[in-house]
């Protein structure tokens, strides 16, 4: 099971994600180094109980692009212009 899940796309009969000019964007972006304490407050679920909670975690995604729409995006990360 792992190594299917840790086959990307193609493993599920998908293109494999491109970010080639004119392609539709399918990215994350996360922070390796972010480190967070796992709390009803730092994420997005609705379900108030997890195993995680109270944790310190290691890793963070900040954004999330599918077909090029925003998906997911951090309360606290903000979009600028370079």
């Amino acid at each position: 099971m792992i190594e299917r899940l840790s086959a990307g796309a193609p493993a599920f009969g998908f293109d494999a994600p491109s970010l080639k000019p004119d392609a539709e964007a399918n990215v994350a972006l996360i922070d390796l180094e972010a480190e967070w304490e796992a709390s009803a407050e730092g994420w997005e679920s609705r379900s108030e109980n997890s195993c995680f909670a109270g944790r310190k975690l290691t890793g963070r995604s900040l954004m999330t692009v599918v077909a090029g729409q925003v998906a997911f995006r951090q309360r606290t990360f903000a979009m600028g212009v370079a």
